[in-house]
Order: structure tokens, then C-alpha cells, then sequence
């Protein structure tokens, strides 16, 4: 009784193996691509942090120097005002 089951064949392995190793590959590809999305917007979202707190930086810095500008010109009045009296009270000594 002859059987009538076909029989693998070492090609037939092979092919088999070789569909398999690449049906894996190409999962590991796509795997690899979804981590770098991941990773990169990630990176994105970073950045914005990034640049959100440079522009908060910013701005205390520009008000920081238009406080001390006005705590300049306040110190400069005052310095103005005690070199008046100091020549007021010089000029009341010498006479």
C-alpha cells in the first residue's frame, strides 16, 4: 500500500524556514520603527518643555533688567538729592 501523503522535502524546509526568518524581521522592523515614533515624539514633547521654560527665562530676565534700570534711576535720584543737601549744608557752613 503505497502512501499518498506527500512527503516534505528539504527545499520545501527551507523555503519554509526562509518565509519564517523574514515574517520575523519584518515584525522586528516594524517593532524598531514604533520604538524610534516613540522615542522621537518624545523628544518632541521635550523640546516644547524645552522651549517653553527658555521663553519663561526670557521674559524674567527683561523684567529683571527693567526693575534694576528702575532701581538704578531711583538710586541715582537719591544720590542727586544728597549731593544737593550736602551742597546746601556746605554752602549754610561757610557762611
Amino acid at each position: 500500500m503505497p502512501d499518498d501523503k506527500p512527503k516534505l522535502s528539504l527545499t520545501t524546509l527551507l523555503i519554509v524556514g526562509q518565509i519564517a526568518v523574514m515574517i520575523v524581521g519584518f515584525g522586528g522592523m516594524i517593532y524598531a520603527i514604533g520604538g524610534k515614533v516613540a522615542e522621537l515624539e518624545s523628544s518632541r514633547r521635550d523640546l516644547g518643555k524645552l522651549a517653553d521654560t527658555v521663553a519663561d527665562l526670557a521674559k524674567a530676565q527683561a523684567s529683571s533688567a527693567v526693575i534694576d534700570a528702575l532701581h538704578t534711576k531711583s538710586l541715582e535720584e537719591i544720590q542727586r538729592r544728597l549731593d544737593l543737601i550736602e551742597r546746601r549744608t556746605h554752602e549754610g557752613n561757610l557762611k
